[in-house]
């Protein structure tokens, strides 16, 4: 990987965040495919030639998100319906707000790479 394509796949993570929070849906899936996305960009720029100080730039980047967190769901939503659905919208709303704080602080991270990347190299 060069410069160049590192400046484009980090303008590309920052798009894919920007359609992510412009839909106002974000599922479990759709986290856990960009998790899988940052971990393959990381293990490219560690095999790649680019500077060692962009490198570190680069691998201070973490989300991780597994769908473990999202185990409970199924009990929880069960323990809900007793409570009229009441309890499934605030489980609900709550567990979109995590995604979009998830998807926020990665965006947060990884927008002012290409700006960085262009200035200094």
């Amino acid at each position: 990987m060069d410069i160049q394509t590192c400046t484009k796949y980090t303008e590309f993570l920052t798009n894919e965040c920007n359609k992510k929070l412009q839909d106002g849906k974000i599922t479990s899936e759709e986290l856990i495919e960009l998790s899988n996305e940052i971990k393959r960009f990381k293990e490219k720029v560690k095999e790649s030639d680019i500077p060692t100080d962009l490198k570190n730039k680069i691998s201070e980047i973490d989300f991780e998100y597994s769908s473990k967190k999202e185990a409970r769901k199924e009990k929880i939503i069960f323990v809900a319906i007793l409570t009229f659905g009441i309890g499934a919208y605030l489980y609900n709303y709550r567990q979109y707000s995590k995604r979009k704080n998830a998807v926020l602080e990665l965006k947060s991270k990884i927008s002012p790479l290409p700006t960085f990347i262009k200035m200094n190299y």
